[in-house]
């Protein structure tokens, strides 16, 4: 995937291409910004007739998961409901948090079960997407699926998660302010971010590879926002 190949369009005529469905994993201790920073970026994403090209819906394995800032989050679906409807999503988006060191961290229930089925699907030569925000690339990395890539996470995080890594075969990490590491084993594209506010600027990325850069800077525009591109965002250093 490049910037200069967007997914194709498979539709014909005047049928309007169905939304890229995102699940979204609310957890209880994640950063407010983490969560909300992809839903934003997706939701200002519109074609030539203004209909949305993402849907975005909240999984949780408790009904109200409670940010670090204190805000409530109430879940659309439970963690059971996206497992039984995991091959409906085309996007999986893991939010960061607190607590997170080489040696230890958050153990959300819902949201590993999540990622553990998530990432056993075709990913369809990474038209399925797996994307981290912030500290959400521990959960990617204790998971094995940044083994041999290269990532990033909140650059305070940085050694933590090497650390971490390697006790799961081991990955480059490095400080930007995201990475698409390519694809896991099965063919779903791997994308992490920075801290905090870094989750725009992968989520922007993640538009673009699929609907091209004027879509991506249009969602930019109506954020009246600064997208800050990586020169290298494939893992190439």
């Amino acid at each position: 995937m490049s910037r200069e190949n967007p997914l194709p369009n498979t539709t014909t005529g005047n049928e309007k291409p169905s939304p890229r469905n995102i699940a979204v994993i609310a957890w209880t201790g994640m950063d407010l910004t983490d969560f909300t920073s992809s839903i934003e970026v997706f939701s200002h994403v519109r074609d030539a007739s203004r209909a949305r090209l993402y849907k975005t819906t909240t999984v949780g394995d408790d009904e109200i998961s409670i940010t670090s800032q204190g805000t409530a989050i109430k879940r659309e679906i439970t963690t059971e409901d996206f497992i039984a409807n995991k091959k409906s999503f085309d996007i999986l988006v893991i939010p960061g948090g607190g607590g997170f060191t080489g040696e230890s961290m958050p153990q959300p229930a819902g949201l590993l079960s999540a990622l553990r089925e998530f990432k056993q699907l075709d990913g369809g030569q990474g038209q399925r997407v797996i994307l981290s925000i912030c500290a959400g690339s521990f959960f990617l990395g204790q998971a094995g699926l940044l083994e041999g890539k290269v990532a990033t996470a909140h650059p305070k995080s940085l050694a933590d998660l090497k650390r971490l890594c390697a006790k799961h075969g081991g990955s480059t990490i490095v400080r930007q302010h995201y990475v698409d590491a390519g694809l896991s084993e099965t063919g779903i594209r791997i994308v992490t971010s920075a801290g905090i506010t870094s989750g725009f600027d992968a989520a922007l990325y993640v538009v673009e590879t699929e609907h091209g850069f004027p879509a991506a800077d249009m969602a930019r525009a109506i954020m009246d926002a600064e997208y800050r591109r990586e020169a290298l965002p494939f893992g190439i250093f």
